[in-house]
Parts: C-alpha cells; structure tokens; sequence
C-alpha cells in the first residue's frame, strides 16, 4: 500500500518473495485473521508515518510480526491497543513515538514483545518514546518485554523513554533489558519530566543506567534492576521515598 485505505481480514497471502504485506500505518489495525504462510518473510511491513485513528494491531493473523519501517507515531487523541501475544518488530534507528495513548497489555502466557528485526544484540532499533510535549501522552505496559533498543532516535538512547508533563507511563509485569549502546550514554527507562511508575519489573543489561529521571515524578518498586554498566538508578530527591522493595544486583555502582 501506498497512500489510501486498505483492509485485509480472513484472507490468505503465500508465495511472496518477499513480505506477505505492506501497509500504511494507520492501515496496520484493519489487518486481521489473516494467514500469511510460505512467503519470504512473513511478517506485515508497517510504512512509517502516523497511527491517525484509535485501533488495534491484534494477533488474530498468523504471522511472525509487524515489523516497523520507519518511525511510527501514535497521533494525539489516538489510542492503539497491542493485543496479548502480538510481536513489534522495529529496523535500525527507528522506533515507535507515542503522542496519544498505547495500551499493551499482555498476559502470563501471552506477553507483548516489542524487538529489533534482527532480534540479535543491543542497539539495534530506537525503543519505545512517550512524548507529552503537546498533549497528554500515556502508556500501560503489562506483561510486556521491550529488548535491543537504544539506537539514537531525536537524540534518545533507550529501550523505553518519557518526556515532557503531562505524560504518564505505567509499568508492570515487565522486562526492558539489553539497550548498550557504545556511542553514547544509553539507559533502560528515561525519564524526563514525565510521571512513570514502575512495578514488578526487570530493567537489565543498560549501558549506562538502568533507570534514569530528570524532573517529572518516578516511582520504582518490587522491580529489579541488574547488569547496568554504571549505577542501577538515578532518581530526583523529591522522588528518593518512591523506590522500595526493589534488588539491585550485579551493576556497575
């Protein structure tokens, strides 16, 4: 697809020699019950641009993944819903930047993977970003794993990151691991003057810190945060009291 609108639903696409499909990205949540099989890659090719309309990417399609082609943006006032056992996968320097709401919500036996398309090494795609700076941007991760982010995207270098008030970003049930980037300072979670709270989840292998806040508010507790090469976390004064009940093991400081 190119431009348009497009739908594909209980439809079959095989024998591709390359991918089972390409679409607009706000096209991507019209694509369902699909059976994309036998051919080069058999993943749906989300084209970067926006996500204009509230929808959802569900796992109804037997593919191995959506995988982003250039930076996705959830537009204000959209919400886009990941469904329980979905796959994101993303190419080098691109990411997906949240400006209205992302809800992904997974289960125990059906967790969100949000990935590289290499699915290989750290630093190999841009991570997830909320960015409030116009509007009220929120996220609900739950059951969700989000690896080998990191790679530079609007000078962001992290799996998950959150800017600018209002947004607020929830955390739970989760793994964000394996974001080392060699070029420059790089974390697991950034938080710059968003409101995150973060719970009963794995932050490891950052290649600065694992978790790391300037301004806005942060809460840290039951988690664990192991393997960053300098210290675990970095919180503001105001938000010391937030962080409890947590291990941190096996990091630089």
């Amino acid at each position: 697809q190119e431009g348009g609108t497009l739908s594909i639903v209980d439809s079959a696409i095989t024998g591709s020699e390359g991918y089972a499909a390409r679409v607009e990205a706000d096209s991507a949540r019209n694509v369902s019950g699909n059976t994309f099989a036998g051919n080069g890659i058999d993943r749906l090719l989300v084209k970067g641009g926006y996500a204009l309309v509230t929808g959802t990417w569900n796992n109804s399609n037997i593919m191995d993944a959506y995988e982003l082609e250039g930076n996705v943006t959830v537009h204000e006032g959209a919400t886009l819903t990941i469904a329980p056992g979905a796959t994101i996968m993303a190419r080098d320097g691109v990411g997906l930047l949240v400006e209205g709401d992302l809800a992904a919500v997974g289960t125990e036996s059906e967790p969100i993977l949000f990935t590289s398309t290499a699915d290989s090494g750290p630093g190999q795609w841009a991570g997830l970003r909320f960015d409030g700076y116009t509007n009220d941007a929120d996220g609900l991760l739950e059951y969700v794993t989000v690896r080998y982010g990191g790679d530079a995207n609007d000078g962001v270098y992290a799996n998950v990151s959150a800017r600018n008030d209002p947004s607020h970003v929830t955390i739970r049930h989760s793994q964000i691991y394996s974001s080392t980037s060699a070029s420059a300072a790089d974390y697991g979670f950034l938080n710059t003057g968003a409101h995150v709270v973060i719970s009963e989840t794995l932050i490891a292998d950052s290649g600065e810190v694992g978790v790391y806040q300037e301004g806005g508010t942060l809460s840290i507790v039951d988690s664990a945060i192991a393997g960053s090469e300098g210290y675990a976390a970095r919180v503001d004064a105001n938000d010391a009291q937030n962080v409890s009940g947590n291990t941190f093991t096996g990091n630089g400081v």
